[in-house]
C-alpha cells in the first residue's frame, strides 16, 4: 500500500490533475480552468496557492524545450567512494547546468543531468570536475527520446500505472530557432514562478515591462520552445515514494519494441536510448515510479522475461540530491 503525506479532497485531486495540463494562454487562464472543473475561479486560485504552500505543487511555470534553443544535455554517471560522496555532491550541485541529481543503489552511484550551450561546454565542465575531484565522469547523451512526460495521478500510485495504455510517439524534435531579444526576455520571466491570480499576465506585464507578454508566450509555445506552462507535482507527497532507473542492454533491432512497451505505461515518465561506455553495455533507460520499489522490480523483471532480455539492471533512487530547473538566461 502507498501512503499519501496528506489527505486530498476530490476537488483538490481534480485541480492537481488539470494543472499538469497546458495553461490556457488567455487573459484569465484560471477562469477557463475553473469553468472546465465547474468550480468558482476564486476557489481554484486559492486551492492552487494552498497546494503550492503545502509542497504538493513544486513549481508552476514554463517547461522549456532546451533542444529548440540549440542547447545540449546529457546524463552523467560516476562511481564515487563513500569517503568522497559529500565532496562530490557539493561540487555537482554547485553547477548551474545541473537540474537533477540522484544517489542510486549501484556501483555507479551518482547520476545527474547536465546541460550546456554545446557538447564541448559539457565536456569541458566534466573535465574540470574530474580535475577538481579526481573522479571519472561518464557522459551518456540521448540518441533517441521515446518518452518524456512527467505527470502523476493525484490519487497516488495504482496497478493501473503498469497497464498498457497505447504508445503515443513523442513529437518530432523541434527545429532549432533563434529568438529575438524580446522573446528571450519574455522567456526569462515565464520561467519564473507563475503568478497564481485572476489576471497573471497583467502581473507579468507590470513586472517585466513587456506590454504583450502573453503574445510572446503563445509564440514560444508555437515554436515549441515552451512545452507548456504547467505545474510540476511533488510525486513523493502523492505516495510515489519509490522509483528506479531501469537500464537494458539490447541489440539495435530490439530497442524500439522494448521502448514502446515501456513508454505506454503511465508508471514510466522517461524513456531514452543512450550511448554506452566500456563496462556499461546498457543502451535503453527508463525512469519508473511506484508506491513501493517491489512494484518497480516486479514490473521490470516481468518485462525482461516477456521480451527475453537477459542483460538489465535496476538502479533504485536512494536520495534526491538536487531538483531545480536550469533557467534559460538568453545565451
Amino acid at each position: 500500500m502507498h501512503r499519501l503525506d496528506v489527505m486530498l479532497t476530490e476537488i483538490e485531486k481534480q485541480i492537481l490533475r488539470v494543472v499538469q495540463e497546458p495553461l490556457p494562454l488567455r487573459e484569465q487562464p484560471f477562469a477557463a480552468m475553473a469553468h472546465r472543473l465547474g468550480c468558482p475561479p476564486e476557489r481554484l486560485i486559492s486551492t492552487i496557492r494552498n497546494l503550492k504552500k503545502t509542497g504538493l505543487i513544486r513549481r508552476y511555470g514554463a517547461i522549456v524545450n532546451y533542444a529548440a534553443l540549440s542547447r545540449t544535455a546529457t546524463l552523467v554517471a560516476a562511481s564515487v567512494p563513500q569517503e568522497k560522496l559529500n565532496e562530490l555532491i557539493t561540487a555537482v550541485n554547485s553547477l548551474a547546468g545541473v537540474s537533477h541529481h540522484y544517489l542510486r543503489k549501484h556501483l555507479f552511484n551518482l547520476w545527474f543531468t547536465l546541460q550546456g550551450a554545446s557538447p564541448q561546454e559539457i565536456e569541458n565542465t566534466l573535465c574540470q570536475l574530474n580535475r577538481q575531484t579526481d573522479v571519472r565522469f561518464y557522459s551518456l547523451p540521448a540518441a533517441r527520446v521515446f518518452k518524456l512526460d512527467v505527470r502523476f495521478r493525484p490519487e497516488g500510485p495504482s496497478q493501473e500505472d503498469f497497464e498498457r495504455m497505447g504508445f503515443l510517439p513523442p513529437e518530432n524534435p523541434a527545429a532549432v530557432v533563434s529568438l529575438t531579444e524580446m522573446e528571450k526576455k519574455s522567456l526569462r520571466f515565464l520561467q519564473e514562478d507563475f503568478p497564481i491570480m485572476e489576471r497573471p499576465f497583467e502581473a507579468l506585464r507590470q513586472k517585466s515591462g513587456i506590454a504583450n507578454i502573453e503574445e510572446f508566450a503563445e509564440g514560444l509555445v508555437a515554436k515549441k520552445v515552451v512545452h507548456r506552462i504547467a505545474a510540476i507535482l511533488n510525486h513523493c507527497k502523492l505516495g510515489y515514494q519509490a522509483n528506479g532507473m531501469a537500464c537494458f542492454a539490447l541489440p539495435q533491432g530490439e530497442i524500439e519494441s522494448v521502448a514502446r512497451a515501456l513508454a505506454e505505461r503511465a508508471a514510466v515518465s522517461h524513456c531514452y536510448q543512450r550511448e554506452t561506455f566500456a563496462g556499461w553495455p546498457y543502451n535503453l533507460f527508463a525512469m519508473i515510479h511506484a508506491g513501493r520499489i517491489e512494484d518497480v522490480e516486479r514490473f521490470v523483471s516481468s518485462l525482461a522475461e516477456e521480451y527475453g532480455i537477459s542483460e538489465w539492471v535496476l538502479l533504485p533512487t536512494e536520495k534526491e540530491l538536487k531538483k531545480t530547473p536550469v533557467l534559460y538566461d538568453g545565451r
